[in-house]
């Protein structure tokens, strides 16, 4: 499950790879004029998002096309979803679990950084010290069916960026970030990899595990199947970032539009063309992301929130374009 990023605009600096781009057309807008939207998700027929401009969290349901009664409670980050059940780290710094069949909103713990997935919740506690080094950070995991929580790593100085699928966790810590850690539930083992540089933006699929890696000046978007021991590297433009997977589908942003790179046919989608798109998000054949096309441009102050059916899309020409 993706983390989102506050983004950055980027710029083009490369030719390479075959792109399908889009027929124009194929977007629903879901919700107009949402302000300041941070991240976005998708799971089956819930479509959520927060926006920083007042931190409410937002829940549509595309069944029957309108959002949804969400009971009073601030997201400060990390709104992620699983089935009917949401997470987010709220403005009490502790984590919120809304269940969307049930209407019932329970505050677990005080923990930040939430995913989940099935009846798993990963979070961050932090320990506050009076001396140096001030805070220890330290890793858990949550069953929502239990109610038991399982400590997965030590103590240390750094803050970690996680995410959860099936039975592995994985993280990278912000002392060592070109590690990435990869922990499997059922054995409690811990493995590691290599990235070429430091990870960002980490997300997790069965064993395809997808980061943006490089700086803020120059990055581009890998993945790696664990289950082979192979990492490739999905892009080359130098500026691709925020990546996301689902199934055999990744998505991500390259200079303020939105593509989705398909690991079985090896091709590229580019998706949105105003330069104006951000906070994307996929499930199955649907990918939601925030979009200012309407105001001309690229305006985070206010933006509508739109989804893309893959299923329906008819490619409109094939060319060479940067991924």
């Amino acid at each position: 499950m993706r983390k989102e990023v506050l983004l950055t605009v980027s710029v083009l600096v490369c030719l390479i790879g075959s792109i399908s781009v889009a027929q124009a057309g194929e977007e629903k807008k879901i919700v107009p004029d949402q302000r300041l939207v941070v991240s976005t998700a998708i799971y089956g027929n819930l479509v959520t998002w927060y926006e920083t401009s007042t931190n409410v969290p937002h829940i549509y349901d595309l069944s029957i096309g309108k959002e949804l009664n969400v009971p009073d409670d601030r997201v400060e980050s990390n709104m992620e979803i699983y089935g009917n059940r949401v997470v987010w780290q709220n403005g009490d710094d502790g984590v919120s679990l809304y269940d969307t069949s049930t209407k019932k909103l329970v505050h677990i713990t005080e923990a930040y950084h939430p995913d989940i997935y099935g009846n798993n919740i990963v979070y961050e506690r932090i320990k506050w010290l009076q001396d140096e080094p001030y805070t220890l950070h330290s890793l858990y995991i949550y069953n929502i069916t239990t109610k038991k929580e399982t400590k997965i790593t030590g103590e240390i100085n750094a803050d970690y960026k996680t995410a959860i699928s099936g039975n592995k966790v994985v993280w990278v810590r912000a002392d060592n970030p070109s590690i990435i850690y990869i922990y499997d539930i059922p054995s409690k083992k811990v493995s590691t990899t290599s990235a070429s540089d430091s990870v960002s933006n980490l997300d997790i699929y069965g064993n395809l595990v997808v980061w943006q890696s490089g700086s803020d000046e120059k990055s581009d978007i890998y993945m790696r199947d664990i289950s082979i021991h192979k990492t490739i590297q999905i892009t080359k433009s130098g500026s691709a970032i925020e990546p996301a997977i689902y199934g055999n589908r990744v998505v991500y942003i390259n200079a303020n539009d939105i593509y989705v790179y398909d690991k079985f046919t090896r091709k590229t989608t580019r998706i949105t063309s105003c330069g104006c798109a951000y906070a994307p998000y996929v499930y199955n054949n649907k990918v939601v992301y925030a979009d200012s096309h309407e105001a001309g441009e690229m305006n985070w102050e206010l933006g509508s929130i739109y989804l893309y059916d893959l299923s329906e899309r008819v490619p409109k020409f094939k060319h060479q374009d940067t991924n």
